[in-house]
């Protein structure tokens, strides 16, 4: 019992400053939709284990976050995910679902191939492509434990998205749009462009306030459609870095597997339960706790990493990689709305 208390108290420092890291991280992104509370976690996290000395509560408190709030935070955010809404969307235009699918799977082919040409190392590689494909930082953090990826991983690919979100937003909506409005008066091709492309749902938010109104709305529902992806691309991450993985045993496969398994029962099991018992009605009370929960399991990952480790070519690789993937997808969903302006979008009910 008393090691017990030991250990605790030794882990307790850390795993309060990753959870204070998350909460103010969150009230921070309450003031501004573009601010994504789980980026702002990562940085945070960053910057604070790259400063300070690493002490072994840290240390310690810090993996016992990660590894316990993690699976936690997936299970929560399940909740978010509600299979009426899904089918709600869909209507809005009958091809909504299936635009979804084929432009998350291309940007995701398009990253990965770019990212193995440059030479990014595999785990990185995979992270960053199903980050730019489905939702961000979200889709790393739910598909970083299928990989068995390290914290460097995890956040050359959390950078890598961060820096291209930023990026799109702005050159979408100060220049991009000039380009579809002269081609959709109504701008109902630049509202599913923005829920297609975008890679955190407060790009689109903050996109809609330069939309018409309803079709903010529009956006978000397309956003919506992609970030329920995030569990089938995950286990194609987990399928395909057990065919790379040629030098792991088989108590390590077996293990990675096991564990992504239990994340996707957690998962898909929370979105069932908020979907089709009563429990719907609570969702959006655990929306706040799920964010803290997540963040600060983020949070920790990022403390445990150090920036110079970080911040070498590999990441400025992967940098180019995801934006260049994301130019290249621009760059085919323009041609195809000029050259088949019916194909692939909204068509009236």
């Amino acid at each position: 019992m008393g090691k017990e208390k030991g250990l605790f108290a030794l882990a307790l420092p850390g795993f309060l400053l990753a959870l204070g890291i998350s909460i103010f991280s969150y009230w921070l992104s309450g003031l501004y939709k573009f601010i994504n509370a789980f980026a702002v976690a990562v940085i945070i996290g960053v910057i604070i284990g790259s400063c300070f000395p690493r002490k072994n509560s840290l240390w310690i408190g810090t993996a016992l976050c990660k590894d316990i709030l993690l699976p936690v935070g997936l299970f929560l955010y399940g909740t978010e995910i509600n299979f009426k809404k899904i089918a709600l969307c869909c209507v809005i235009g009958s091809d909504i679902l299936f635009q979804c699918v084929i432009y998350s799977a291309l940007t995701f082919l398009i990253v990965y191939f770019l990212n193995k040409l440059l030479k990014v190392t595999y785990k990185t590689n995979l992270l960053t492509s199903v980050g730019s494909a489905i939702c961000g930082v979200a889709a790393i953090a739910v598909s970083s434990p299928m990989v068995d990826a390290e914290e460097e991983d995890v956040t050359k690919a959390l950078i890598s998205i961060l820096l291209v979100g930023v990026v799109s937003f702005f050159a979408s909506v100060f220049f991009l749009n000039k380009l579809f409005f002269a081609a959709d008066v109504y701008g109902e091709k630049f509202a599913i462009f923005c829920g297609l492309t975008f890679n955190q749902d407060g790009l689109v938010q903050t996109a809609g306030t330069f939309m018409e109104k309803g079709l903010d709305k529009l956006a978000l529902n397309v956003k919506y459609i992609r970030t329920t992806l995030i569990l089938p691309f995950s286990f194609i991450v987990l399928f395909l870095n057990q065919l790379k993985s040629k030098k792991a045993t088989a108590e390590i496969r077996l293990s990675v597997i096991k564990y992504s398994l239990t994340i996707a029962y957690l998962f898909f099991g929370a979105a069932l339960l908020f979907t089709y018992t009563p429990l719907e009605q609570y969702s959006p009370l655990i929306k706040p706790w799920y964010k803290i929960i997540f963040g600060a399991a983020l949070a920790a990952i990022g403390l445990t990493c150090d920036i110079r480790r970080v911040l070498k070519k590999e990441a400025a690789l992967s940098i180019l990689s995801a934006l260049a993937g994301w130019i290249i997808v621009v760059a085919i969903f323009i041609i195809l709305m000029n050259v088949f302006p019916s194909l692939f979008f909204v068509n009236p009910a």
